[in-house]
């Protein structure tokens, strides 16, 4: 199954990172590389926590790789240095489809590709690696394109309806990140 998760709503992380409890409690093996961002959520925290102190499913499971600088990104000034990121991400998401978890979470690609840092022919290229291992995949981020969402199984588009940002309110630890 290939998954999109996409808009300008909230929800499109967590979305992807309940299919990930839902996986593992199902007993399979799930690999999540997150871009352009750091692993400052609760998210990434809790589960590389479960990694760590050796907690199953989670630790014999799962495998999390956040890669991202303290700072977002300017789409109008991309550095060599988050452009390399990418790179690095590339490489891992080539190591993860060798390895064949039984899904996939690309976090934020569909950012990384609207900034210009990675080409849609690459995520298409991905899509269909994972289609012919049977590696179940989810992107995720705003700006999908119609030839991504042509491959994909299942597309949600997270609309923002009301915001409290929008209104002043900052992020909340533990409800936005």
């Amino acid at each position: 199954m290939i998954i999109i998760f996409t808009g300008e709503g909230k929800g499109k992380t967590s979305a992807a990172f309940g299919t990930v409890l839902r996986m593992l409690g199902a007993n399979n093996t799930v690999a999540i590389i997150q871009v352009l961002k750091t692993d400052n959520s609760g998210e990434t925290k809790l589960l590389k926590n479960f990694i760590k102190n050796k907690i199953e499913p989670f630790c014999s499971k799962l495998s999390i790789k956040t890669i991202g600088r303290r700072r977002l990104i300017n789409p109008r000034k991309i550095f060599k240095t988050d452009k390399k990121l990418i790179e690095k991400a590339l490489n891992l998401v080539d190591l993860k489809i060798n390895e064949k978890p039984a899904l996939l979470i690309l976090d934020e690609i569909l950012v990384a590709h609207k900034f210009n840092m990675i080409k849609e022919e690459a995520i298409l290229e991905i899509i269909k690696r994972c289609r012919q291992r049977k590696i179940h995949l989810i992107l995720t981020g705003r700006g999908s394109t119609s030839k991504i969402n042509e491959l994909a199984d299942l597309v949600t588009n997270m609309q923002n309806i009301k915001h409290p940002y929008n209104q002043g309110i900052p992020a909340i630890k533990g409800i936005d990140y």
